[in-house]
């Protein structure tokens, strides 16, 4: 499908494979870099906490019951639906760390780039190189290495592994692949369905209905029935980011509309359209449809933003589609050279612009300096004993998660639950913006004056304080 002549081109080169492990091997250092600077800078914070906690449970053979989410039983099965964390068990039994899972993440995003490169390799010949690192480099990637770890790092190489199988027309494998993307998480089934569109489209009919009914049976046993099962609450509680609410079918088309022909929706659907390219021309474009129809339907923006980690699985699919596009293009006749010379300009230029907007370099680029917030905030973690009951600021979870049962100091000083924090040490952040400004300060005066609390020790713009009596 490819081409001979690119084709014949790598199959003669000395070392395709080792070219291609160099763009992988670079994108892991760039993951690494970005992930622990950023960790060791103490700027990571609340999610990598959750997902520490989650794992080290796994890690005990416990139940996932997270305290920083509640101080009664909250099982993270009830929050998002992910057991594909089990995987990581037995290396927090190695290295009992946070950045274990950073870690873990930076080489799961590798090993996906490493093997889009091969797809892009094998099909498009010396192109494909090209293709690969503006995949290691797209803003969907980038952001979700740039914020702590999420389960989608699962995702991404599941979903590369899938679409090769869909290319090659390997049925049987694609659809296992496809099938294993329901342990990421509940909205992974959407990514299955779109799938399913596209060997519809493809007249696959009969893989094409074993897949749709898949995902659809299992996105809607999973959000009516699996997660309110382990959930406190007996409910999904994230059915109130839906558009819709009690408007029904009414309020979910407005919000759509809304969204589509908003500034954000339109800079959101083009930079998706200008990353795809000539994908747009391919069938696998469709299995953006079920997830992007999700997020616009959503009330919540960070869905059609390019913040977070959300977008990490729709670049996977913007560039096989391109992968595909390129290949249709080159069987198009005289303007395909010229086509493709325009494709390879805009493509440079989404990642030229995706590399000065993301978070990367500026995380990176710090390690230089000096950090005396850094200082401070190290200086405050080491006033914690081990095994001490603490509520602190966000940014300083992840640097006690490990050696200390860790909660999140909150304006309301209560848990996400509403339960009043139980905590015997606290430490805040006198400068924090995390909530309205002077909330750390507001709550430093209320603790002291309850008489419950004493301060033990104040460096630079931290505070630590000590239950009284402990």
């Amino acid at each position: 499908m490819a081409g001979g002549r690119s084709d014949a081109v790598v199959a003669g080169e000395a070392a395709p494979h080792r070219r291609v492990a160099f763009i992988s091997g670079g994108a892991l250092v760039l993951y690494l870099l970005d992930s622990l600077i950023r960790n060791a800078r103490f700027l990571s914070g609340y999610d990598l906490t959750i997902f520490d906690q989650g794992v080290d449970d796994y890690a005990h053979f416990r139940a996932p019951d997270v305290l920083i989410k509640s101080q009664q039983p909250f099982n993270l099965l009830g929050d998002h639906f992910h057991p594909i964390l089990m995987l990581l068990a037995p290396l927090y039994r190695l290295w009992p760390d946070a950045r274990m899972l950073l870690v873990a993440q930076a080489v799961l995003f590798a090993v996906s780039v490493h093997l889009l490169s091969r797809v892009a390799v094998r099909r498009l010949g010396r192109l494909g190189y090209f293709l690969g690192a503006a995949f290691a480099l797209s803003w969907g990637v980038l952001q979700a290495v740039d914020f702590d770890f999420h389960e989608i790092a699962f995702a991404v190489p599941l979903l590369v592994l899938a679409l090769d199988a869909v290319l090659d027309g390997r049925m049987l494998r694609m659809a296992l692949l496809a099938g294993s993307l329901v342990l990421v998480k509940e909205d992974s089934p959407l990514l299955i369905i779109g799938i399913a569109l596209v060997l519809l489209v493809q007249r696959r009919f009969r893989w094409a209905a074993i897949l749709g009914v898949f995902g659809i049976g299992a996105f809607i046993l999973l959000i009516t029935v699996v997660i309110p099962h382990f959930s406190y609450s007996h409910t999904y509680t994230y059915f109130a980011y839906a558009g819709g609410g009690s408007h029904g079918v009414g309020g979910l088309i407005g919000t759509a509309w809304h969204t589509v022909f908003s500034l954000r929706g339109l800079i959101f659907l083009g930079a998706l359209a200008l990353t795809a390219g000539l994908g747009l021309r391919s069938p696998l474009i469709l299995a953006l449809l079920p997830t992007l129809g999700a997020r616009i339907v959503s009330s919540n923006y960070a869905y059609t933003g390019f913040l977070f980690h959300y977008n990490a699985t729709l670049m996977v699919i913007c560039f096989f589609a391109l992968i595909d596009g390129i290949v249709r293009q080159r069987g198009g006749g005289g303007r395909a050279t010229q086509v493709l010379r325009w494709q390879t300009v805009l493509l440079a230029g989404v990642v030229a612009v995706s590399v000065a907007r993301a978070p990367t370099i500026p995380s990176i680029a710090p390690v230089v300096a000096a950090c005396p917030r850094c200082d401070q905030a190290q200086a405050a973690v080491s006033v914690i004993p081990d095994g001490a009951r603490v509520a602190a600021d966000v940014f300083l979870l992840p640097h006690l998660v490990d050696r200390a049962q860790v909660m999140q100091a909150v304006p309301g000083f209560v848990d996400s639950t509403g339960l009043p924090l139980r905590a015997d040490w606290v430490i805040l952040d006198l400068d924090s913006t995390s909530f309205t400004p002077g909330w750390s300060r507001t709550l430093l005066a209320s603790l002291l004056a309850g008489g419950r609390f004493a301060e033990v020790a104040r460096p630079g713009r931290y505070v630590v304080l000590r239950a009284v009596g402990r």
